[in-house]
């Protein structure tokens, strides 16, 4: 049995983000992809203070315009 092109192409890591962003509300949407839009090197994160382990979830990271 052949598989479509589709199922062929298909990442489930971008389908699962497509879905997930789907269910965001408009006003969130919005704002992700005003983000999106905007010049990546103006939104990087900077380190407030540096160490040798590795981030983990949860860690707390700076955002500021350059």
């Amino acid at each position: 049995m052949m598989k479509s092109l589709k199922d062929i192409n298909d990442n489930p890591i971008s389908s699962r983000w497509k879905k997930r962003f789907a269910e965001l509300p408009d006003d969130i949407q919005l704002k992700i992809k005003e983000l999106d839009n905007k010049d990546p090197r103006k939104h990087q994160l900077k380190a407030i203070k540096r160490t040798k382990c590795k981030p983990k979830e949860g860690d707390i990271f700076l955002v500021r315009n350059i």
